[in-house]
């Protein structure tokens, strides 16, 4: 069987470890699925998530539990931007150049990440950082080919309404691996708690838009 062409390469930016999965992990695998390669790209790695437990301790569990995600998620690789939480703008110049260099480097056909209305800061900022990289690229044909989405953690039903174009993604086959994905994250059980019936609610919701059991839907920002 003559091996399937790479379709190019496609980065997610995800303010934290289990955000890639939240908002975009059955996307990320169907990606995979149809031959795009993914590169997974964490911004911060929680050192303060849980301030009774030494840095180094949690910022390894919670870095090893992103990489097993992204890894069963399809990602090729997945890097870590070690930003201190609720300070992502701060040595705003100096993150952008790393990010621009980056995209660069890797020439994403797709970009993910965070809608910009997020009320999570990190969220936000993750956002608004991946946006001023794209504006800073150097190489138009990449600037202008690229395709960037957005995607909600915390604004499960978009009661705010937005007027950028929606898209929704049959999710179906990867749903359930999902869930089982995001159960994963040991150390963020209360998150898992609060976030999982949400999960549920979405993809039901999104699916219903386009006549699928479960779907994602993401904001076309370009």
């Amino acid at each position: 069987m003559a091996k399937r062409k790479k379709k190019g390469n496609v980065i997610l930016f995800s303010a934290h470890s289990d955000d890639q999965v939240v908002g975009a992990g059955g996307t990320m695998m169907k990606l995979k699925a149809d031959s795009y390669q993914i590169y997974n790209v964490v911004m911060s790695s929680g050192e303060k998530s849980h301030p009774w437990i030494k840095a180094e301790y949690i910022v390894k569990l919670r870095e090893d539990e992103a990489t097993e995600a992204g890894s069963l998620l399809g990602c090729k690789k997945t890097i870590f931007l070690h930003l201190q939480e609720n300070k992502f703008l701060e040595n705003k110049e100096a993150m952008l150049m790393e990010m621009k260099s980056l995209i660069e480097e890797l020439k994403p056909v797709k970009i993910y990440t965070h809608i910009q209305d997020d009320p999570h800061p990190d969220h936000s900022a993750t956002n608004k950082l991946v946006l001023e990289a794209v504006n800073k690229l150097e190489d138009q044909k990449l600037k202008d080919e690229l395709h960037i989405y957005a995607f909600d953690v915390w604004n499960p039903l978009n009661l705010r309404g937005r007027d950028l174009p929606r898209v929704y993604i049959d999710i179906s086959e990867y749903f359930d691996k999902k869930i089982n994905i995001f159960k994963m994250f040991r150390s963020q059980k209360a998150a898992i708690f609060t976030l999982l019936w949400s999960l549920y609610l979405r993809a039901i919701v999104h699916g219903n838009h386009i006549g699928a059991r479960y779907a994602e839907r993401f904001y076309k920002i370009k």
